[in-house]
């Protein structure tokens, strides 16, 4: 009989890169990155906080208004789903990742140059909407769709499953980190801790999650 927890232990040097197995190390390494860039482009952030980040930055404070807003966000992040679904068939997993991160880049620098230079207007309020609709559909086209697949296929069988049960909980790790910091660490920037965030905090923030999804641009065209 095979003892398993050798079979499990030779599985982890493996893993791990041991015992001339360095290509399959630099793809669980790869898969890592992958996993880490997605997460913390802050996709989760802002479909958890949409309301709450909608009413901070919002001109109209009527109770329904971010409500509206975080639905017609959300709506888009749903629907583009089934667009990057139909054409995922078609497209290189790499082309679906970098037009993706792409997206999220673009409209996440343009979220942060929006409030940071135009004062609070009903029209501000409908460009964040807009791009922060961007924002996740182009989650959803590009990483939303891709990166698991991706994550799977680069690892051969006998340790996809250790190596996916890492990227998991990397990547709950982190949305974890990012559901219970998100409005603090706004507030905080804003010089309001332990208050509403102002405009300036969301601001920082967005530029922090588009530089991971810049990296992660380029991350996906040299790597995966």
């Amino acid at each position: 009989p095979i003892d398993g927890s050798l079979v499990e232990l030779r599985v982890w040097r493996v893993l791990c890169g041991a015992g001339g197995n360095a290509r399959l190390s630099e793809y669980v390494w790869k898969g890592i990155g992958l996993v880490v860039f997605q997460t913390l482009s802050g996709a989760s952030a802002v479909m958890l906080y949409s309301t709450a980040i909608l009413y901070d930055t919002a001109h109209d404070k009527h109770p329904s208004t971010p409500v509206v807003g975080a639905v017609i966000i959300n709506s888009v992040h749903f629907l583009v789903t089934f667009v990057g679904w139909f054409v995922s068939d078609s497209w290189s997993r790499r082309l679906l990742l970098v037009v993706g991160f792409g997206v999220m880049t673009a409209s996440l620098v343009s979220v942060t140059a929006a409030l940071f230079a135009m004062s609070p207007s009903y029209l501000r309020d409908y460009v964040i909407v807009g791009l922060l609709s961007v924002f996740l559909g182009g989650y959803a086209f590009g990483p939303g769709i891709a990166s698991h697949t991706v994550l799977s296929e680069m690892l051969p069988t006998r340790i996809r499953m250790r190596g996916m049960a890492i990227y998991m909980v990397i990547s709950f790790s982190l949305m974890l980190l990012l559901a219970l910091t998100t409005l603090s660490i706004a507030a905080a920037i804003s010089g309001k801790a332990g208050s509403t965030p102002a405009a300036s905090g969301y601001a920082v923030l967005f530029a922090f999650f588009a530089f991971f999804a810049a990296v992660g641009t380029i991350f996906s065209y040299f790597h995966p």
